[in-house]
């Protein structure tokens, strides 16, 4: 039987696990606010909804039990005076990855990784547009 295994996430350098029996809530709230569909889009288009995201992922720190808003995620997301290294690009790699990790169930993640598509999970290829009706 296929399970969810401990989820670890990252945030200011500190990791957090998430137990495999808490992951089904914190999917049905993450999916309120992105779900994966929409994150495989993304990717596909290399186009990244920042703010989506950086939603999507305080309500993972949130439920962590870190106290952050979607504000300090999405400011970590880009360059500062305090982040002269540029460590603001891990925060959005971090997230991206984090919330692909916690959506793709493990079994899926290892046959991904073993065919050599880790990085673009397949998709069925249909438009989520909506079809216009020709006059």
């Amino acid at each position: 039987m296929r399970k969810f295994a401990d989820q670890r996430i990252e945030w200011q350098g500190k990791i957090y696990t998430i137990p495999a029996n808490r992951i089904m809530p914190l999917l049905a709230r993450v999916e309120s606010i992105i779900t994966f569909t929409e994150m495989l889009e993304f990717h596909q288009r290399k186009t990244i909804p920042q703010a989506k995201v950086a939603t999507a992922y305080a309500e993972i720190l949130r439920y962590c039990g870190i106290e952050v808003d979607e504000g300090d995620v999405y400011l970590a997301m880009f360059p500062s005076e305090e982040d002269p290294n540029g460590n603001y690009m891990k925060a959005g790699s971090d997230a991206v990855q984090g919330l692909m990790k916690l959506m793709l169930p493990p079994d899926n993640i290892t046959k991904a990784v073993a065919s050599g598509n880790a990085g673009a999970p397949a998709t069925s290829g249909a438009s989520s547009k909506k079809r216009t009706r020709r006059q």
